[in-house]
């Protein structure tokens, strides 16, 4: 075998010439342990690569930069690029040819082309997860998947990385190819791990399948410690499974002279080792405590986990679309199609908003660390500037920032159990009550027989989602079966006593439970019951922190002066010019008599107007499109009496008066407690898409509109408008009753049951607020990533790496499955853009293979599992919050915010989506009053007057109304930052300006 291929094996050991993973892998196999085979292509075939591409002095050009600290990353990039498009060196070719058959005869599940750099897995640092490691199914992918392994060697994550660790030079990078292990179980096993009592074990984390998604924490994991047995999970290991890993675990610390970080797999009953490494943890020198250490900024926490890496500032797509992977995104706030960016970044960091907003909700999707309403990161972090991003506990630290605290076992159904022999004394006498039946599975082998209040998971249903059932409706007597069935499957040898609080609810379940006539499902009669129902967590056992009720607290969030998680800004100006707005009020006769109704006209003088959303500039198009929909909030959501929610534009941002808002927003707070109010609510805003979409059908193809007359073009606006006016009043406000109603009073409680918890001796990772807003059914935004990565899949397989070469390739027609991908994407998402009409929708192929390049491999979240964990956790602290008063307030907010969540992403998408007829028609007026405006003048319109334009075609614009746009347009790209405009040029607008 040529010198540029060594055979996995004793004969590796070096990690200078064969990186530290198969240097460890070949020690495994010298000391007799079972592993995948596999070859190597040595450090020297890397080299072998740089010379052949002639990348040696950009190499060295760019270790220079390195020891500067300071990695030159566009060097670096291009560097990767090369490499990724240049193929493999002749020798390389010619050596993998001659290990062709030991790799593929008889395989039928492909091989794992992974990184082994030379500063992987070392005692100091492991640059876990920095480099790539790609599984190939097929012979013909094997070349593209090595080149990209060398490529990760120069991308900016391990540029970034390499510098915050002290490495000077670029790390060359030996290639591992072993034989894929179609595993029936892997886990990884820390062979020393800190236990919540003090103790040093071995903690093992194990799962069906392969490793992949176990290691990405893609899955919730069974655990087990040894000495102590499963912890969590109902699939437990074998005994002789457990007996092999204890006795691996020993052996490895003995042989690699420390703990060991191992990644293990079991197929056809043997036990394989995939990797080991130190634990860096135990040798690195430690870094400063994340809950010590003094942190640049403080904002929400709205998405777990640490990143780090050098700051990019995003004020617009296309600042958004220039980020390299590995960096971190700090932006006043996210726009949907800024996802790919989010995808691409080590962790987003935003000026405003909470735990629902865009930004949120999509990391959350994309398991990104974020942090949102930190008031100041763009103004605060330079380009550039590396910091460190704890999305757990929403801080921004500057620098690289490690924790050198132990990370506490993160709590399972299982630990609700841990109690209970407190306090039943394993008494007959004792009935153990529980509220979920993830609480029910993972019940001791003792108890076999206990009480379920069925409340919880019902309300839950499959999605997470509020259930509202009518109790007499044929859909109720379903569901309750079904989740009968659901409890029936558990265990056979278990009695389940069922009841519910709900007295309504009740007598279903006892019909349902007399109509299965099984004895292991019987109501609870507490009449007849002899043994004393006592709740599995036992109450009794737990100091409690007093809270106040529910009722206090929630007159607490009536004070507005928190809104959309910022503390907005507030500036006195007078009420717009009135003969200006009366122009809406003819376009739309409702709201027009709602206006005249409270004579705004009459509010002369000065006001306090409030800055709700400073990040958002938009143009006057969109803004004098979504004015009335802001106004006609009070109107639109039933609260009678209320006036208008006066509305007014300052340098391009929407402000809200004062003392109009404040009325709104105490009861918008109090509605928000009403389970009537938020049933109907997201009844209404789901049947405004229904709608907004049927007027949306009016709109003709894109090659019928130069047919229309101007007549036909008014009837089509104005037929739009009214349906886009309550699409938006229905939405516009979910937002804030998530972060700063709903979020805040769950975040207070649990908060406070987690103090309890702790300081009862439950020192585990129980579930908080933010748990509560793990996505537990997919949003339409997962849906549009899915769609990129087929692309992004289609374009890799073809060995498409440029959008010129997409392109040409599909002109040639050679390119089917790509073609087909492209198609269903552009049928389903043709109309995806920014948030402004102004901004060209993604509807070329050009735009889509370009943001599919641009983009990082996806996969989806694990919905049903973040559901088990949800059900359990709100039995959990629904029961706990009782003794506060708070159980039905904080099931109700539990509840609702995971539709709050779903709907507010929704409606950033369909926003997109209803817009789309619209921008395309104004598009075709922009063509007909040319050359009065140039291209995307007509966005600079306010939609009275782009309409009175309209209807007079083809006659021109009058010069004023023309230098009217040309200014508002200078305004615009001033406060986006799109492009340098001279403040001196722009002239102020009442109600823009």
């Amino acid at each position: 075998m040529a010198h540029l291929l060594e055979e996995l094996g004793p004969q590796t050991l070096s990690p200078e010439r064969f990186g530290g993973k198969a240097a460890a892998l070949g020690h495994l196999i010298e000391l007799g342990h079972r592993v995948p085979p596999g070859v190597v292509i040595p450090v020297e075939g890397f080299a072998v690569m740089l010379g052949a591409l002639q990348l040696t002095s950009s190499v060295e050009a760019l270790a220079e930069s390195l020891k500067r600290g300071e990695p030159d990353l566009g060097l670096a990039a291009e560097i990767q690029k090369t490499i990724e498009q240049g193929g493999l060196p002749q020798p390389i070719v010619d050596a993998l040819e001659e290990v062709a058959a030991e790799l593929w005869d008889g395989n039928d599940h492909g091989v794992m082309v992974r990184s082994s750099a030379t500063v992987e897995d070392s005692q100091t640092r492991s640059f876990a997860g920095i480099f790539e490691s790609l599984p190939v199914e097929s012979a013909e992918d094997l070349h593209g998947a090595i080149q990209s392994v060398w490529a990760s060697a120069f991308s900016a994550r391990v540029m970034s990385y390499s510098a915050m660790s002290g490495v000077s030079e670029p790390p060359e990078m030996a290639v591992v190819i072993q034989r894929l292990i179609p595993a029936d179980r892997s886990g990884v096993m820390f062979t020393t791990f800190r236990h919540r009592d003090g103790s040093d074990r071995t903690l093992v984390e194990h799962a069906a399948g392969m490793g992949e998604q176990l290691v990405k924490g893609e899955v919730t994991p069974q655990r087990m410690w040894m000495p102590g047995g499963h912890e969590s999970g109902n699939e437990p290991l074998a005994e002789r499974h457990e007996a092999a890993l204890s006795v691996l675990g020993r052996q490895l610390e003995e042989q690699f002279g420390g703990p060991q970080d191992v990644e293990w797999c079991l197929w056809n009953d043997d036990l394989y080792v995939v990797q080991t490494r130190p634990v860096t943890a135990a040798s690195d020198t430690p870094g400063p405590d994340l809950t010590t250490q003094e942190a640049l900024l403080q904002g929400v926490g709205a998405s777990s986990g640490v990143g780090a890496g050098s700051v990019h500032l995003v004020f617009n797509v296309d600042q958004a679309m220039a980020i390299r992977p590995g960096e971190v995104l700090v932006t006043p706030m996210t726009n949907p199609d800024m996802v790919v960016a989010m995808r691409t970044s080590a962790a987003v960091v935003t000026d405003v908003g909470g735990m629902i907003c865009h930004a949120a909700i999509v990391s959350r999707e994309l398991g990104l660390p974020c942090v949102v309403g930190t008031q100041s990161a763009t103004r605060s972090l330079s380009e550039g500037q590396i910091v460190t991003v704890d999305g757990g506990n929403g801080r921004v630290f500057d620098g690289e920032v490690a924790s050198a605290t132990s990370r506490q076992p993160r709590a399972t159904a299982r630990d609700l159990w841990s109690g209970w022999d407190v306090a039943s004394s394993n008494s007959s006498s004792t009935l153990p009550l529980v509220s979920s039946v993830e609480v029910l599975r993972v019940a001791p082998e003792s108890v076999r027989r206990l009480a379920l209040d069925v409340d919880c998971d019902l309300r839950a249903g499959t999605s997470g989602l509020w259930n509202e059932f009518h109790p007499d409706s044929e859909e109720f007597a379903v569901s309750v079966d079904s989740y009968l069935s659901e409890v029936d499957d558990v265990r056979d040898d278990l009695q389940v006593l069922v009841t519910s609080s709900n007295p309504e609810w009740l007598a279903v379940l006892q019909a349902a439970v007399a109509g299965r006539n099984d004895p292991g499902i019987q109501l609870l009669d507490p009449t007849t019951e002899t043994a004393s129902v006592v709740h599995a967590l036992a109450p009794t056992t737990i100091t409690r922190h007093e809270l106040p009720p529910a009722t206090a607290a929630i007159e607490r969030m009536t004070d507005p002066r928190k809104v959309f998680g910022h503390q907005p800004e507030i500036r006195r100006a007078p009420m717009p010019d009135p003969d200006r707005r009366s122009a809406w009020w003819d376009r739309l006769p409702e709201y027009g008599r709602y206006q005249r109704e409270f004579g705004p006209n009459e509010d002369a003088g000065e006001h306090d107007w409030i800055d709700v959303r400073p990040e958002i500039v938009i143009t006057p198009l969109l803004k004098s499109l979504v004015q009335p929909g802001f106004e006609m909030v009070p109107r639109v959501l039933g609260f009678n009496g209320l006036p208008p929610l006066q509305a007014k534009w300052i340098r391009g941002r929407f402000h809200f008066r004062g003392d109009t808002f404040a009325p709104l927003w105490a009861s918008l707070v109090k509605a928000t407690w009403d389970r009537d109010f938020m049933v109907d609510l997201m009844s209404r805003v789901r049947l405004s898409y229904d709608q907004l979409a049927e007027v949306s059908s009016l709109f003709p193809p894109h090659d019928q509109l130069a047919d229309l007359t101007p007549q036909q073009m008014t009837a089509l606006i104005t037929s739009w408008w009214p349906r886009w006016v309550e699409f938006f009043a229905l939405n516009q406000f979910i937002q804030a009753q998530g972060d700063d109603v709903v979020y805040p009073f769950i975040d207070e409680t649990l908060a406070a049951h987690g103090a309890d918890l702790e300081a009862s001796g439950h020192n585990l990772s129980w579930p908080a607020a933010i748990d509560f807003v793990a996505p537990t059914t997919p949003v339409m935004s997962a849906d549009f990533m899915a769609s990129i990565d087929g692309v992004r899949t289609a374009l890799h397989k073809a060995g498409l790496s440029s959008t010129a070469a997409a392109l040409s390739a599909l002109e040639t027609g050679g390119e089917h499955y790509l073609a087909e991908k492209l198609n269903e994407h552009l049928r389903d998402w043709h109309w995806m853009r920014d948030r402004d009409l102004l901004f060209e929708p993604w509807d070329t192929p050009q735009k889509v293979i370009e943001t599919a390049l641009n983009s990082e491999s996806h996969s989806a979240i694990d919905y049903k599992s973040n559901l088990r964990r949800n059900r359990w956790a709100t039995a959990l602290h629904v029961e706990m919050a009782a003794a506060a008063g708070r159980s039905d307030a904080l099931h109700h907010a539990i509840r609702f915010l995971q539709d709050l969540n779903m709907e507010r992403e929704n409606h950033h998408i369909l926003w997109l989506k209803y817009s789309y007829p619209l921008r395309c028609l104004v598009v075709e007026i922009e063509r007909r009053l040319a050359p009065d405006l140039s291209h995307n003048d007509v966005f600079f319109l306010q939609a009275p007057e782009l309409l009175t334009a309209t209807a007079a075609l083809p006659d021109r614009l009058s010069p004023d109304l023309i230098e009217l746009v040309r200014n508002r347009r200078r305004a615009y790209m001033h406060e986006t930052k799109f492009a340098e405009v001279d403040p001196s040029s722009i002239a102020a607008e009442d109600d823009y300006y």
